[in-house]
């Protein structure tokens, strides 16, 4: 599994959010100083919304339900990509078997960990921003 380009937004607005931990944020703010298209930013803040990773209000933007060394990456994979359908059909035992130590892994890592020891002062040189002609980069 890869970081995709959504996960990559998603964690931009997490962080974003955990900067001003008890306010509310607007997408288009939290776009504007990543340099995301803010459009993309929304349907992400949605995703993470409807994962209840973040909280949103009509009108005042959205704010995090709990801090990032509360949230795991297997929680931001799965606002992303979705959780994993539970098959019923007959899936071979070394690919659940792989998913589930992945989903371990994932599970026990949180976001503030995933990003390094950061103080409340300084912000990761590496988290996603984009460049003028929509080049990602970053993380």
């Amino acid at each position: 599994m890869r970081m995709n380009k959504t996960m990559m937004y998603a964690l931009a607005c997490l962080w974003e959010l955990a900067q001003t931990p008890a306010e509310w944020m607007l997408a288009a703010r939290i776009a504007e100083k990543r340099g995301l298209p803010v459009a993309y930013c929304y349907k992400v803040l949605e995703a993470l919304s409807r994962a209840g990773l973040v909280e949103s209000a009509r009108g005042q933007g959205f704010m995090l339900t709990k801090p990032l060394e509360q949230i795991s990456c297997l929680e931001l994979v799965d606002a992303c990509n979705g959780a994993p359908a539970q098959e019923e059909n007959a899936i071979l035992d070394f690919v659940k078997s792989f998913n589930s130590r992945i989903d371990s892994l994932l599970g026990n890592l949180n976001i503030r960990d995933m990003m390094g020891a950061y103080d409340n002062q300084s912000q990761p040189a590496a988290i996603v921003t984009t460049t003028g002609n929509g080049m990602i980069t970053g993380l």
